[in-house]
C-alpha cells in the first residue's frame, strides 16, 4: 500500500500550490465568487491535514516532501493573509495592534533561522500545524461573515504560541530539522537517510 501511495503526499502539496492562482482569480471576482472562493480555500487547508496524515500513517515522509509541504503551507498562509487584506480590509484597520506583532514575530523567527542555521527550517511543529488550521478556519469564517473579535484573538493566540515555540527552538537547539514536533518532545533518532527510525 505504501508503495502505491508514495507520491500522493507530494502530489497533494503540488495541488495546494496550483490552487493559489485559481484562488486569486476567484478573490478578484468577489463578492459574487466569495462563497466558492471560501470553499476552495477551506479545501486547500484541509489537504494539508490529509497529506500529513498520509505521511504519518504509511511512513511516506521524505526530506524533499517535508520541504515541499512547508513551502506549500507557508505560501498558502501568506496568500490567505493577502486575500483577507484584499477582501476584508476592515480586519487590518480594526485589529492592526493584534496582527502587527504576529508579522514581527514571523520576521524575527525567519531572521533567527537564517542567522543561526543559514536556512529556513521546514518546521512541522504540532503548534504550527494547529495554528495553520485555526488560521485557515478563521480566514474562511472572516471571508464569509466578516472578522469576529473573539476569533481574531483566538487565532492570534494560537499563532503567537507557534511563533514563540519556533523562536525558542531556534535559540536553544544546536541543530534542527523537519522531524522536530515540539519544544517539549525529545529529538527522534534518525537513520542514515535522515528519516525517523523505529
Amino acid at each position: 500500500m505504501a508503495m502505491r501511495l508514495k507520491h500522493l503526499p507530494n502530489a497533494i502539496c503540488l495541488l495546494r500550490l496550483a490552487m493559489i492562482p485559481l484562488l486569486w482569480v476567484l478573490a478578484l471576482r468577489a463578492p459574487e465568487a466569495r462563497v466558492l472562493f471560501a470553499a476552495l480555500l477551506a479545501f486547500a487547508f484541509l489537504t494539508d491535514q490529509f497529506d500529513g496524515w498520509l505521511c504519518r500513517r504509511y511512513g511516506l515522509s521524505t526530506p524533499f516532501g517535508a520541504k515541499l509541504d512547508r513551502v506549500a503551507d507557508d505560501l498558502l498562509l501568506l496568500n490567505a493573509v493577502a486575500w483577507l487584506y484584499v477582501l476584508r480590509p476592515e480586519l487590518f484597520r480594526e485589529y492592526w495592534p493584534v496582527l502587527a506583532p504576529l508579522l514581527g514575530g514571523l520576521g524575527l523567527s525567519t531572521g533567527l533561522q537564517y542567522l543561526r542555521f543559514h536556512r529556513k527550517i521546514p518546521f512541522h511543529l504540532y503548534a504550527g500545524k494547529l495554528s495553520n488550521w485555526v488560521t485557515g478556519v478563521f480566514a474562511v469564517h472572516a471571508l464569509i461573515f466578516g472578522p469576529a473579535a473573539w476569533f481574531v484573538y483566538l487565532m492570534a493566540a494560537f499563532a503567537a504560541y507557534a511563533l514563540l515555540e519556533e523562536i525558542a527552538l531556534v535559540c536553544t537547539r544546536e541543530d534542527l530539522d523537519e522531524h522536530v514536533t515540539s519544544i517539549f518532545a525529545r529529538r527522534p533518532a534518525v537513520d542514515d537517510r535522515g528519516e525517523p527510525s523505529g
